[in-house]
């Protein structure tokens, strides 16, 4: 996969565990660490320095799933959304700033390795409500209304739209853009 794949398929990930945690579907822990640990690689030289590819499984079937088989088409919005906000945060450096400085002391910070703890997916949904969630356009995330209110359902939501932003950032920088998720799909699977 090359560079723009991979950051496709972490943003099919993300969008991916969004929906499943919305509607009480199993999440593998594994899905999630790996596109989380996405957020704290700062200044890397290549996609493969923030996502490892192997981890990534799961994402590219969410993406040849919409692409290909026109299935959990609701995902290519959620994804189309990220794009929109990874744009305006580049368009405000303060914000920028004020997100990566919040990441870097939370790593900091961090004494287990896990990613998974409510504690560590609490911070990381705080920063999103601050920084990303007054932008928009606001991702409106469909589910289960009891799934939507658990606390640490939603908080691991707002952390994979973090994710799922970062991993829209890398997107661009690689050459994709918005609506490449709309004209483009065959050039995109081949990305895969």
């Amino acid at each position: 996969m090359n560079d723009r794949g991979l950051a496709l398929a972490a943003m099919f990930q993300c969008a991916g565990l969004v929906d499943d945690l919305a509607y009480r579907r199993p999440v593998q822990e594994s899905d999630l660490e790996c596109v989380l640990r996405g957020l704290f690689v700062f200044d890397p030289p290549e996609a493969r320095s923030v996502f490892d590819p192997a981890c990534l499984t799961t994402g590219r079937q969410v993406a040849r799933e919409c692409l290909q088989q026109s299935k959990r088409l609701h995902l290519i919005g959620y994804l189309g959304s990220m794009t929109a906000l990874q744009a305006r945060l580049h368009a405000r450096p303060a914000t920028s700033e004020a997100l990566r400085t919040g990441l870097q002391q939370l790593w900091a910070r961090q004494q287990e390795p896990s990613l998974v703890q409510l504690e560590v997916l609490e911070a990381m949904a705080r920063l999103y409500s601050e920084h990303i969630s007054p932008m928009s356009p606001r991702i409106m995330v469909q589910g289960q209304p009891q799934a939507l209110r658990d606390v640490r359902t939603v908080a691991t939501i707002r952390s994979l739209l973090l994710a799922g932003v970062r991993a829209a950032r890398l997107w661009v920088q690689t050459g994709g853009n918005r609506w490449h998720l709309v004209f483009r799909r065959k050039k995109l699977l081949s990305d895969l």
